[in-house]
């Protein structure tokens, strides 16, 4: 099979759409649905509407607290599994069952699957009996041409802090569909154990089928990399330096769409104003540029407006009906856009100027490097009580204790302290969380001050002498960057963000994200799988078993590769990802469990949260 993405992006969809119409053609008749908040983007950009409406729904509401008007008696609620929504639509029946109408039927469709938790709040609220409980295993989203979600926010917290093993399933049935539908991958490479799962569900699957399925003819993909997101904490909490990354971070994007408030639409209208980026060709031009170049490029791009415009000016009857026809629309979604991009960009820049955005990127690079940590923790310090955003100081916090081989007793208990008298006691369960996942440590072997070091690289060795033997998650940075180079070698000079040569622009230079050096790897022909292994302390998998692992290179040279990011990725590293297959003139599709960024990810393991 040839590679096409929107291909792959269509049969995605129409293999969703069969799925859940054949759910409502199980209910029959006609029916409302009650949608997750969560979920009503995603079923707008793959069903929409009018197919629905031909599959017998009359009404679509939003699952939230208010009471509801239905109009049919049967009622769908469609959800994620999680307590808080399995709770809304248990008072909703239960309300809906109190006002006499004990003909109405209702189902509960989960998406993706049902948990243990949401099968026991739905019995203990006492509706059990009321329902009929579906799954809707939603596969991979298209969210861009090289971009697919599963869309799952939750599963990090599940799977990574919890230890639930349900989402890590999902992810397995929806590979599995995708090869079914566009052809079996031959090989994977994991860095992760829940990679590895992964790994090994597809290597059993593969083995119970038959020879012409197999054959190589038959894989669009020659390759699969699996990488959890645990492997690099340190790209999650960097701050993102692309302009998409960026308009994430302030705005936030959710299935291709981003809600612009009136300080950006100047519109006097106080309601947020979405606006859908797939189909914006001023945004595509940009979306993976630094931000520090994007003024320059909309400049430009308005100049090449005007000159349109101006020629337009001079054109015949011929040429201007032609004009008005064919190009004259487009100009205006153009320009139109184009002041959109420019007021989104100054609305940005006054938010940076107001958290010491240059200090906070001095201090985030120098903790990659591993110098002047003294001034670093005394600006986390000095944020925490002017009360910066209370997740970007748990970001700092976080890459403090990643980057410096964990925080000493007296500075994590003086941070501790003034956390939660700036931002709240309930707080104190975030730094549970983060201990849990081995994300912030606290060192307290016994020690001289090494911040007195004078050479940075003996200070940053003695830093993993000092640790506690289960630290493992901060001991591997600093031997990470080192085996991997993930260290811009500038040689002296300033890096070049708008003209850059590796992938670490979309840090400002100061870091390359670890799955581009992984792709890297992986890639070059120069390294045998034995040797990739080594250096990634990963697994290579061989899923077809037709072909010796060693003769992969002659036969299926690299051309196609599937990057599964499981826990989450950010718009800066698909960024570097796009850019090293420029670079490397290959194909590389990423897949997710959803699109995040550091604030996100640390939201949900506040207690505000859950």
């Amino acid at each position: 099979m040839d590679f096409n993405s929107d291909t792959i992006a269509s049969i995605l969809k129409t293999t969703s759409n069969e799925i859940f119409v054949n759910l409502l053609n199980k209910i029959g008749g006609d029916k409302d649905l009650v949608l997750s908040p969560q979920l009503i983007s995603t079923f707008d950009q793959i069903f929409g509407f009018t197919l629905l409406k031909k599959n017998g729904v009359q009404k679509i509401f939003k699952l939230d607290s208010m009471a509801k008007s239905f109009s049919s008696k049967k009622i769908c609620f469609v959800i994620q599994p999680i307590i808080s929504e399995t709770r809304l639509v248990a008072t909703a029946i239960t309300a809906d069952r109190q006002r006499g109408d004990e003909d109405t039927k209702y189902w509960v469709i989960f998406v993706p699957q049902k948990n243990f938790m949401c099968d026991e709040c739905l019995e203990s609220e006492g509706i059990y009996e009321f329902i009929t409980i579906m799954d809707f295993p939603l596969g991979l989203i298209p969210l861009d041409v090289d971009l697919f979600s599963l869309e799952l926010p939750q599963l990090y917290y599940n799977t990574f802090l919890v230890g639930d093993l349900s989402g890590v399933n999902h992810i397995c049935k929806s590979l599995s569909q995708l090869q079914t539908l566009i052809g079996r991958i031959p090989r994977a490479y994991t860095k992760g154990k829940y990679a590895d799962i992964v790994a090994d569900y597809l290597l059993q699957q593969s083995a119970n089928k038959t020879e012409e399925s197999l054959s190589i003819g038959n894989s669009l993909f020659t390759d699969l990399i699996l990488v959890d997101r645990d492997e690099d904490y340190v790209s999650l909490l960097l701050s993102q330096l692309t302009y998409m990354g960026v308009m994430d971070e302030m705005f936030g994007i959710k299935n291709g769409k981003v809600e612009f408030g009136p300080e950006v639409t100047k519109s006097d209208d106080k309601n947020n104003a979405k606006h859908n980026l797939s189909v914006d060709l001023i945004f595509d031009d940009i979306k993976d540029m630094p931000f520090s170049s994007v003024f320059v490029s909309l400049k430009e791009k308005g100049q090449k407006l005007k000159q349109v415009y101006n020629k337009s000016h001079t054109m015949d009857i011929k040429d201007m009906k032609d004009f008005v026809t064919n190009q004259l629309k487009g100009l205006q979604n153009q320009h139109k856009s184009l002041v959109l991009h420019i007021s989104a960009s100054e609305t940005i820049m006054e938010n940076k100027k107001e958290v010491c955005f240059a200090e906070q990127l001095t201090v985030e690079r120098n903790l990659i490097e591993g110098i002047d940590t003294k001034a670093s923790l005394e600006f986390i310090e000095e944020g925490i009580i002017r009360q910066f955003s209370d997740t970007l100081s748990l970001r700092l916090i976080c890459l403090y204790s990643i980057t410096q081989s964990g925080i000493s007793t007296k500075d994590y208990q003086n941070l501790v302290k003034l956390y939660v008298d700036s931002y709240g006691h309930k707080h104190i369960s975030v730094f549970f969380n983060l201990t849990k996942l081995g994300i912030i440590v606290e060192n307290s072997s016994p020690t001289f001050n090494i911040q007195q070091v004078a050479n940075p690289r003996i200070a940053s060795n003695m830093r993993s002498l000092l640790l506690r033997p289960n630290d493992s998650s901060v001991r591997k940075f600093r031997q990470t960057i080192k085996k991997l180079n993930l260290i811009p070698q500038i040689d002296g000079q300033a890096y070049d963000v708008r003209n850059p040569k590796d992938c670490a622009y979309v840090f400002g230079g100061a870091y390359i994200p670890l799955i581009t050096r992984i792709v890297q790897l992986v890639c070059d022909s120069k390294n045998s799988n034995e040797e990739i292994n080594r250096l990634l302390n990963g697994k290579f998998v061989n899923l077809n078993q037709r072909i010796d692992a060693t003769n992969y290179a002659k036969l299926m040279p690299i051309k196609v590769i599937l990057l599964f990011i499981i826990g989450g990725i950010t718009y800066a590293e698909v960024a570097a990802v796009r850019f090293l297959a420029k670079q490397l003139g290959i194909q590389i599709i990423i897949a997710t469990t959803c699109i995040t960024n550091g604030s996100q990810f640390l939201k949900q393991l506040m207690p505000s949260i859950k």
